[in-house]
């Protein structure tokens, strides 16, 4: 039999490595990939046998910082920690405290562990206020998260609310590359994932509020919109997918496509699928009115990777009359002039 009591205070990452010892965390373990900061005082109790260990007692933390595998972690972390046999607990009466992206951090709940790493965890936490920035580049979202992550070792769900006060998106695009990546982009829920990856072992189901206008605002396209009906975050914790549509706001603008000159978009929507996130179905109708004597009306319907454009004008010009002034206003002397619309 195990007995052996322990009691005083330690650097945290030493009290982690001895813990690492005890339960015999194995290098593929999540436990494995956490690296931990700050002071600790503890009060355990090892007993049970060398082949089936326990431990009770308390840890407390302060000032604590915790990563997983290089990724942005929480740090200014306070707990209080109760450990019974193979149960770690946090009590809702006294929640873990800290900050993660710039947001406030409160969670609770339980770990049980076994030799080798974790067995099950079912955690409850709200992230208040945060701010992520350039995750990936260019977008900037800032809310508050309510959500429960429960799971295995062998992955788990983090399941909520996101409340979006702010999205916005601001990056330089490559027409070129964004019709490719769609186009050669996998159907396959799991395709391309990296399971080694500890933020790909967590799947998300969140359900998102936006509360303001998201804007999108690129080299090719101006917009702002909002959510239609149900709009869901699903995918992984490492790369997340959007489910639902957005619909656009009218006034917004698609540049640099047309060297008629931008078009001004009059109504539209986006709706993301969550086995082809990158290839959202599209639905936009807008205008070009920069050129001189005409209105080139545009209709564009389907996918990046096979994506109609429908044109027609005012006064009426046969398509091929249509393409020729949009690609070059100085092919309006050379079209006919005939009034109506063009179908």
């Amino acid at each position: 039999p195990l007995g052996l009591r322990v009691q005083g205070s330690a650097d945290l990452g030493h009290m982690k490595a001895i813990l690492d010892r005890f339960m015999e965390v194995d290098d593929y373990s999540l436990l494995s990939e956490l690296t931990v900061q700050g002071t600790s005082r503890f009060d355990t109790l090892a007993h049970g046998t060398y082949l089936e260990p326990l431990l009770d007692g308390g840890i407390s933390l302060t000032r604590g910082r915790m990563n997983l595998r290089g990724y942005q972690g929480a740090e200014d972390i306070q707990a209080d920690l109760v450990l019974k046999d193979r149960t770690i607990t946090i009590p809702e009466d006294r929640p873990v405290h800290g900050t993660l992206a710039h947001g406030e951090l409160k969670a609770s709940g339980s770990i049980a562990w076994r030799p080798g790493g974790l067995d099950t965890y079912a955690l409850k936490a709200q992230l208040s206020n945060f701010q992520l920035r350039d995750v990936p580049d260019g977008l900037d979202l800032q809310g508050t998260l309510e959500a429960n992550l429960t799971g295995t070792e062998e992955g788990g769900v983090l399941r909520g609310r996101l409340r979006a006060d702010r999205i916005s998106y601001q990056s330089e695009v490559k027409l070129s590359d964004l019709i490719l990546r769609s186009a050669l982009s996998d159907s396959g829920g799991l395709a391309g994932l990296d399971l080694d990856d500890p933020l790909e072992r967590i799947r998300l189901d969140l359900e998102l509020d936006l509360r303001t206008p998201w804007s999108f605002d690129t080299n090719l396209l101006k917009l702002e919109g909002r959510t239609d009906g149900p709009f869901q975050v699903l995918g992984t914790l490492g790369h997340p997918v959007p489910k639902g549509t957005m619909v656009f706001q009218a006034g917004g603008r698609v540049t640099n496509i047309f060297p008629a000159g931008d078009m001004v978009v009059d109504r539209g929507s986006l709706s993301f699928s969550e086995l082809r996130a990158l290839d959202p179905i599209i639905n936009m109708q807008g205008s070009v009115s920069s050129i001189p004597g005409y209105t080139v009306n545009l209709d564009i319907r389907g996918t990046l990777s096979n994506l109609s454009i429908v044109p027609s004008s005012t006064p009426s010009l046969r398509q091929d009359e249509i393409v020729a002034i949009l690609i070059n206003p100085g092919n309006v002397a050379n079209v006919g002039t005939a009034g109506g619309s063009s179908g």
